[in-house]
């Protein structure tokens, strides 16, 4: 794999976002060249998430995996770090968290920022309009799991290929800015921490779980 490939996918936009502050460091806040920054800004955004979500799938269809780099965390901390986010433009949502365990272990704090992100902007996205959602951190010893419910169900029929890239569930795996690639890779990021993520969806309600193991296994223990 060529070096390139294992570079955080988010230090480019940390780039950007450095150069665009020097840049608008003399515009106006409200002139008219602030907002169309803004706009272009939003664009190369959008535009880095699709790129992203293709080199992901590229490294999953080619066997490859996604590369990690496991480091101690607070799971806690992440989670409430998201909803904090996704509050600010969640409007009119109940957005809650719940967290009566220790969230500690060793995992690639970007890649389930990812995950987790792709998670509950979905439940915000395509759960019942105005509808509570909840997401809560569990586990025990040797695993944590973090559950995102919504309100709403998704087809029977579209469950089985929930999970695939540009399968019939696509509808309800897009985020809006990207190629509807959110819950394959939320998936993916899963398997490469030795974990999984599932699905039940019935009686009015939707829940993801995403499950983890404290300590991601070594490349040669998977093999």
């Amino acid at each position: 794999m060529d070096s390139g490939d294992c570079q955080p996918r988010h230090s480019g936009s940390a780039r950007l976002d450095s150069i665009r502050r020097q840049q608008l460091q003399d515009i106006h806040p409200d002139g008219p060249a602030k907002k169309h920054a803004d706009i272009v800004e939003r664009g190369v955004h959008r535009i880095q998430h699709i790129v992203g979500d293709l080199l992901d799938l590229a490294r999953e269809q080619e066997g490859a995996g996604i590369s990690i780099e496991p480091k101690p965390i607070d799971l806690c901390r992440v989670c409430r770090q998201i909803l904090d986010e996704l509050k600010a433009i969640a409007y009119g949502r109940q957005i809650t968290f719940e967290c009566d365990v220790d969230g500690t272990g060793a995992w690639d704090e970007q890649r389930i920022l990812q995950a987790i992100s792709n998670l509950t902007s979905n439940a915000v996205r395509h759960g019942t309009p105005g509808s509570k959602v909840l997401v809560r951190l569990t586990g025990n010893e040797q695993q944590v799991a973090v559950e995102v419910h919504n309100g709403g169900t998704i087809p029977s029929n579209f469950l089985p290929g929930i999970f695939e890239p540009f399968g019939p569930g696509r509808r309800y795996t897009s985020r809006g800015d990207g190629l509807g690639l959110g819950l394959f890779i939320a998936k993916a990021i899963a398997r490469a921490h030795g974990g999984g993520l599932e699905v039940v969806s019935s009686d009015g309600a939707t829940v993801f779980r995403l499950v983890l193991p404290r300590h991601t296994p070594t490349v040669a223990a998977l093999v």
